[in-house]
């Protein structure tokens, strides 16, 4: 049951404990890093309203992981990626090390190569 109250909490932007685990300066952290991976001010509304939740994670163990794996892992530039991010927000939503490498790892067993891998996920997800 703890693990599933954390959760909410975490929803929340808490810690178990009750605390603010994010406030303005972790949001303004998540807002700079975007804006340092090519999403300009302007798109930046728009990316919130469609995906308010992505300014709940933390950069260094949640967005960054993200914006690496797919440069170096995929081989999309940043800013394909972060052109893809506008257009899906939902893409943010992804953890590198959790769904991301478990779907690429799953459909290159099933004989995609790379190539279709990056074109099917950057379509479906």
């Amino acid at each position: 049951l703890e693990p599933l109250f954390e959760a909410e909490r975490a929803k929340m932007g808490m810690t178990l404990d009750g605390s603010v685990k994010f406030d303005e300066n972790e949001v303004r952290k998540v807002v700079e890093f975007l804006q340092s991976r090519d999403i300009r001010e302007q798109q930046l509304g728009g990316l919130i309203t469609n995906f308010p939740s992505v300014l709940a994670y933390d950069v260094e163990t949640r967005l960054e992981p993200l914006f690496v794996y797919v440069e170096k892992e995929l081989g999309i530039t940043g800013t394909d990626f972060a052109k893809e991010v506008q257009r899906r927000p939902s893409l943010l939503g992804l953890r590198a090390d959790e769904n991301l490498a478990k779907m690429v790892g799953y459909l290159e067993s099933t004989g995609s190569t790379r190539e279709e891998v990056v074109e099917y996920l950057m379509k479906t997800l």
